[in-house]
């Protein structure tokens, strides 16, 4: 009987340190309020999200996650944010390494730019030389997400061009 009791207790105690959805798992760990998540990638178990943080202002995200007993998630280590500006047009592009895998994610959001279908960009190395080169689709939302396929080191300079549906460059930086 005493190992029913102290099983019970472990399945309660280990499902109380997770949350329910990925959005609550942010926002309980991360202080962040009103978390809308953009995007997920299920098998880098890598969520890009927007929210608020403690003072109310404006960021987007990057975390790992795992989830545990029932599909409950809890948020790793490794976080990126930035604060952001949502009363423009705007475009936040990063290059980060997450923690669980040691890989590098080139990620953003490309914000009011409806007609945002491909993403160039060239990761540029210290000598000048082009380290790495990639033309990938804008997913919904106008989320760019990449795991990049090289380990590229510390990023000094990047270059990208945003295309619409027509191939018109419609932001260059």
């Amino acid at each position: 009987m005493k190992k029913n009791y102290l099983f019970l207790f472990l399945i309660i105690f280990l499902s109380g340190c997770s949350s329910a959805s990925l959005q609550e798992a942010i926002e309980k760990s991360g202080g962040y309020s009103k978390v809308q998540i953009l995007f997920e990638e299920v098998n880098d178990q890598v969520v890009i999200f927007h929210g608020e943080d403690r003072n109310a202002k404006q960021i987007i995200g990057l975390n790992v996650y795992s989830t545990g007993i029932g599909n409950r998630y809890e948020p790793g280590t490794g976080e990126h944010s930035q604060p952001v500006d949502i009363y423009s047009d705007f475009d936040t592009i990063n290059i980060s390494r997450i923690d669980h895998d040691s890989k590098t994610i080139l990620w953003g959001w490309l914000y009011n730019y409806p007609s945002a279908k491909e993403f160039n960009y060239t990761i540029i190395g210290n000598n000048g030389n082009v380290i790495y080169e990639s033309t990938i689709e804008v997913k919904e939302n106008g989320i760019i997400y990449e795991k990049l396929p090289i380990d590229i080191g510390e990023v000094l300079r990047y270059h990208f061009k945003i295309y619409d549906d027509e191939g018109n460059i419609i932001s260059e930086k």
